[in-house]
């Protein structure tokens, strides 16, 4: 597990090969991941890590949330 990984809840990325996930490239993939599935714990990693306007992005063109999700999420993120 990569250190960027280990910083999420451990089920989280269980499908996928961790060593190979990097933060900028799979960014959309992580967000959408975390919006899912992902507690607090997982939500305040990717506060850290990611701005509100990318945040707010992949929220508005992912099709994996349903439309009270997205609706709630763009509240949290407040952009």
């Amino acid at each position: 597990m990569s250190l960027f990984s280990s910083k999420f809840s451990q089920g989280l990325f269980w499908d996928i090969a961790t060593k190979t996930l990097k933060p900028k490239k799979h960014s959309a993939f992580i967000i959408k991941r975390v919006l899912q599935f992902g507690d607090i714990g997982d939500w305040k990693v990717i506060k850290k890590i990611y701005s509100p306007s990318l945040l707010y992005n992949v929220i508005v063109k992912t099709r994996e949330l349903d439309a009270k999700s997205k609706a709630l999420w763009k509240v949290v993120i407040k952009k």
